[in-house]
């Protein structure tokens, strides 16, 4: 889980990306992540369960994954929307502002913008003293240097603005489902040799939706038959986590009983 931005405590951490920064937390079972959220968070926020009018699909970031995937995250959706007695609602990432994918002011590119010049910010001086490229790491920062405050500036505006339209459709009673990585998830013994072979251009718009809007999300893994499972990510409004982890569980409850019938 990435709990909303902002609603548990950085002391103590090192930051990367202020704008951006969480706890995350891990868990086998979405009972003790419910436990380790309410332990953690020091934040007045809502105590929201409300059921979910809308369970809404981004279409676009369908064609991001495999066709196997997709099945199984469509999979995902249906049975999701059974639980909760409604149908999904597929739009797209334009019908929540119009500039999503404008290549300099849109999400994700204002993302990039704002992760790593914060990135080079807080670790520049640091990187550069002890870091080589291609020989003790393949995470290029030299790119991060050269972004000018202007264009940081900008980024940071349009950040704003569509924190507001994220935060303006799911409110306090909608969920928003997309897939959580592009590829499945790699293996223990797999070693990445050169930078981007991640395909890290597919997989920023998917965590820029949480960061930007600073919203809550959570990740569940789908077990997939001999192969390693399939991420599908849940979003709720800004400070609506416990609306998100109350409806997570209520799908995961349910959709464990169903496959053990």
């Amino acid at each position: 889980m990435r709990p909303s931005h902002g609603i548990i405590s950085m002391h103590g951490v090192k930051s990367f990306s202020p704008s951006f920064d969480t706890i995350g937390i891990f868990s086998r079972t979405i009972n003790i992540l419910e436990m380790v959220f309410e332990i953690l968070v020091r934040t007045e926020i809502e105590k929201n369960l409300n059921t979910v009018k809308n369970f809404y699909v981004l279409e676009d970031y369908l064609i991001v994954v495999s066709s196997e995937q997709r099945q199984l995250y469509l999979k995902f959706i249906e049975e999701s929307c059974h639980i909760l007695r409604l149908n999904p609602t597929f739009i797209k990432l334009t019908d929540i502002h119009p500039n999503s994918y404008d290549s300099k002011n849109g999400e994700s590119a204002i993302f990039k913008t704002i992760f790593c010049s914060e990135i080079w910010e807080n670790i520049g001086i640091w990187s550069k003293t002890n870091l080589e490229f291609s020989k003790t790491t393949y995470v290029d920062f030299s790119c991060m240097e050269a972004i000018d405050k202007n264009t940081i500036s900008e980024a940071l505006k349009w950040k704003e603005i569509y924190s507001d339209e994220l935060n303006s459709l799911l409110g306090t009673h909608n969920l928003l489902c997309i897939p959580s990585s592009p590829n499945v998830a790699p293996l223990r013994n797999r070693e990445f040799k050169k930078i981007n072979e991640f395909d890290y251009d597919k997989l920023r718009p998917l965590v820029a939706l949480s960061g930007i809007g600073k919203l809550p999300q959570i990740n569940i893994p789908i077990v997939t038959n001999g192969y390693p499972p399939v991420g599908v990510s849940l979003l709720g409004g800004y400070k609506q986590d416990r609306f998100l982890i109350s409806n997570t569980k209520k799908i995961c409850m349910q959709k464990f009983k169903l496959e053990n019938v």
